[in-house]
């Protein structure tokens, strides 16, 4: 142990004591504007920048539909430290991003086809932290970050036309007006007798 690490965990403990007798009347303010959230700052947030359909938004979710690990006691060891980050942000008055979560569709032929849209449970993909905490709580809703990006593009190639600028992958609709563009950074092709076929990541 280095003496910064020693002050660090004098630190911590100072804030466990304070957080022990805090805690039943901590108030989370959540930030809920999107141009304020650092994407960068969350775990598991795909670039989505240029990516056609994609989109970012917030709905605010039942607890019970947010899935959650069993904390009877957010005071044990383990993650522990993780929560007692968190409470410190929250007694500084800092907003509190949202957790994240993807929503993941696919493009056929112009339309966006949704994966999973059937599913009631939202899966957090970065704040599971956050959203423990504010169920242990006794929040009835949170706020969740939702990206919603295509992870596959599919297009008949009798009814589009395929090209490229050299940055982007164009497709033209032969008989309308759509056309999509494709970062090619982002794309795999995968050969098809009559589909141009492009997975996303």
């Amino acid at each position: 142990m280095t003496k910064e690490q020693f002050d660090v965990y004098m630190l911590n403990v100072a804030t466990l004591q304070r957080m022990k007798e805090g805690i039943k009347t901590l108030q989370i303010v959540w930030e809920t504007d999107i141009p304020k959230i650092d994407l960068k700052a969350l775990l598991n947030c795909p670039p989505i920048s240029g990516l056609p359909l994609s989109n970012l938004k917030i709905e605010w979710i039942n607890t019970e539909l947010v899935p959650h690990r069993v904390m009877e006691n957010i005071f044990a060891q383990g993650d522990l430290v993780s929560f007692v980050n968190l409470f410190r942000l929250i007694e500084s008055e800092i907003k509190i991003f949202p957790p994240l979560a993807h929503r993941t569709y696919n493009i056929v032929n112009g339309d966006r086809i949704w994966n999973k849209s059937g599913l009631p449970t939202i899966e957090i993909c970065d704040g599971g932290h956050r959203s423990s905490l504010a169920k242990y709580l006794g929040h009835k809703e949170i706020p969740v970050l939702f990206v919603e990006y295509p992870v596959r593009c599919s297009f008949n190639n009798f009814l589009w036309i395929l090209g490229c600028d050299g940055k982007n992958i164009e497709i033209q609709e032969r008989n309308g007006n759509r056309m999509f563009n494709l970062p090619l950074s982002n794309c795999h092709p995968v050969l098809n007798e009559e589909n141009y076929i492009f997975n996303i990541n």
